[in-house]
Order: C-alpha cells, then structure tokens, then sequence
C-alpha cells in the first residue's frame, strides 16, 4: 500500500510541476526599458574608459617568432593550393571536348607549365610585344604606303624584321624600368 502511495504522491508532484511551467509560460515576461542614446553614449564611454585602462601599450607587448612553425604552415599552404588547382583541373577538363581535353592534358604537364611561366617572365613581357606591334603596324602601313606611292614591291620580310625591332625596343625599356625600380623603391 505503501507504493501505492508514494506513486500516488509523485504523480501529485509531477502534475503540480507541469502546472508551474504552464503558468510560467503563459505569463508574459516583464519588458526591459531600452536605455535612452544619452544613456548608451555615457555607456559607450565608460566602455571605452575602462578598455583604455587595461590595455598595455604597444611596447610592452612581445611579439614571439615561430620561424619553424611558419615554415610549416607554407608547406601546408601550399598543398592545399595544389589540391585545389588539381581539383579545378580535373572539373574544368570534364567540361571540354576530347580534343581539348587531351590538350589540356599536354598543356598542363609540369615540363610545358615550368617552360610557360619560364616564359612569362622573359619573352612574354607585355611592354615588348605591344612595342612589336605597335612598330611593325606603324612601320608596315608606312611602308606600304611608300611602296604604292613610289611604285616599289611590298616585301613582306620587312613586317618582320619591324616586329623584332620593336621587340627589342619595348624589352630595352622594359628592362631599364626593372633596373630603376630596383634601385628607387618609391618608382
């Protein structure tokens, strides 16, 4: 009888629990008063006050060197880039045609990339081919201007030999400007 009681007696608890959440839940929650902006500016500056206490100046701060680790973290640095380049690679590809696809397998091979960026920074330069341009069209209109104004033959070795001169024209000026920049930082 006795269990009888004490299970009469929990479920008496339980239901007079349930009762107190359900009437809390129902009763609506005081509001807080917003704080006026004069309020939260004086707020803001007590703030701010005491940051300025406790902060330490730049000086007395040490800042700690961890070469190795740093070391460590370009290494992983740079295999994930090369995941994600493999990856963007292997995505673009699944888009191309057959053909494309198999030239973009031979493109991309570490001997043609390592040839191409190679490349880019000595015969690629942007100032020496638009100085080859630049000179082999200004040269060929004027040449061929002269040829049908004084009844000679275009030659078309002439196209030709303006673009290596250009060529050359925009590397010599493309080289002075490294060599100057080197030496005045601010150029």
């Amino acid at each position: 009888m006795s269990e009888h009681i004490k299970t009469h007696h929990e479920s008496h608890e339980s239901h007079e629990h349930h009762e107190q959440l359900h009437s809390a839940e129902v009763q609506p929650k005081p509001e807080v008063a917003e704080p006026s902006p004069a309020e939260q500016a004086k707020q803001l500056e007590a703030i701010q006050q005491a940051v300025k206490h406790e902060a330490k100046p730049a000086h007395h701060t040490t800042v700690e060197h961890h070469e190795k680790t740093q070391a460590n973290q370009l290494g992983v640095n740079r295999e994930l880039k090369q995941a994600a380049y493999d990856r963007l690679i292997a995505r673009t590809r699944k888009q191309l045609s057959l053909p494309n696809r198999l030239l973009s397998d031979v493109v991309n091979q570490p001997a043609v990339d390592a040839v191409s960026r190679g490349a880019e920074k000595t015969v690629a330069r942007p100032l020496p081919l638009l100085s080859a341009g630049l000179f082999a069209f200004v040269g060929s209109a004027i040449f061929l201007y002269m040829a049908k104004h004084y009844g000679f033959t275009y030659n078309l070795g002439v196209f030709f030999a303006l673009l290596v001169v250009g060529f050359a024209v925009g590397l010599l000026i493309d080289l002075i400007k490294i060599a100057l920049g080197r030496r005045n930082p601010t150029v």
